[in-house]
């Protein structure tokens, strides 16, 4: 299976930062048909970013046909200069569990605190 995890590239335009890459997600205690993927950035922003994600199968074909819905993402500061960002999506077949490997592809804008 190809990894295609990528780590954070953070670009800054003025004062805004743009944060983009492919981080692994993780089945949590709730079941397998969520998925979750944790985010750490080494950037503050002013007030909450914009957050775009997509969670989708890494690889197998197994779970190609599997869809995951985001419907929760959490901003939280981390110390002076840190942001975690929480992604949760579930499949659209509700409850229904899913095996396979799947990512989340990001992209976060913000205004940066300095």
């Amino acid at each position: 299976m190809q990894n295609t995890v990528t780590a954070p590239s953070i670009q800054r335009l003025g004062d805004t930062f743009v944060c983009s890459g492919i981080e692994p997600t993780f089945v949590p205690a709730g079941g397998a048909h969520v998925r979750q993927a944790f985010i750490k950035l080494p950037v503050r922003f002013v007030g909450r970013p914009v957050v775009t994600a997509l969670v989708h199968p890494r690889d197998a074909p197994a779970s190609a046909g599997a869809a995951f819905v985001i419907f929760n993402i959490t901003v939280t500061p981390i110390g002076e200069t840190g942001t975690q960002i929480k992604i949760s999506a579930t499949n659209n077949a509700v409850g229904v569990p899913v095996d396979g490997l799947f990512e989340c592809d990001y992209i976060i804008t913000g205004r940066g605190i300095f």
